[in-house]
């Protein structure tokens, strides 16, 4: 793993012990292989699961961690990418199922809010051109 991905996934699952048993399980799920996304994914459903137990400051902590993620400058790409692809769509996908989404948005900082604008917007466009051709 990237050591940007490695640096962000440590002060993540500092943060709340659910978080850090939910890397355990990913690791050992994952035998070891170097999946970034499908850790950050699984980190970001945690985040959604434990949001309303959380408190309001740690929330503020993972949000705001996220959101200092998310304005990293990353040549490479694969933290952002991972970060982007894995934690944040991961976060919408349960938030939405969780019927948690209205106040999970209130919580992301301007990047995060701008990466899910453009990939909802995205989404829908392809939606209108599967349904329109």
């Amino acid at each position: 793993m990237e050591s940007k991905t490695r640096e962000f996934v440590e002060a993540l699952i500092n943060e709340s012990p659910g978080l850090r048993a939910a890397y355990l399980q990913s690791i050992e799920e994952y035998d070891g292989d170097d999946l970034p996304n499908l850790l950050l994914g699984d980190l970001g459903i945690e985040i959604v699961r434990e949001f309303e137990q959380a408190g309001t400051a740690t929330n503020q902590r993972i949000f705001a961690l996220i959101e200092s993620g998310m304005g990293d400058d990353d040549p490479e790409g694969e933290f952002g990418t991972a970060l982007a692809t894995g934690l944040i769509e991961a976060v919408v996908g349960e938030a939405e199922r969780m019927n948690l989404w209205q106040p999970i948005s209130e919580s992301l900082g301007k990047l995060s809010r701008a990466y899910i604008d453009a990939w909802f917007e995205q989404q829908e466009s392809i939606a209108r051109t599967i349904a329109y051709g």
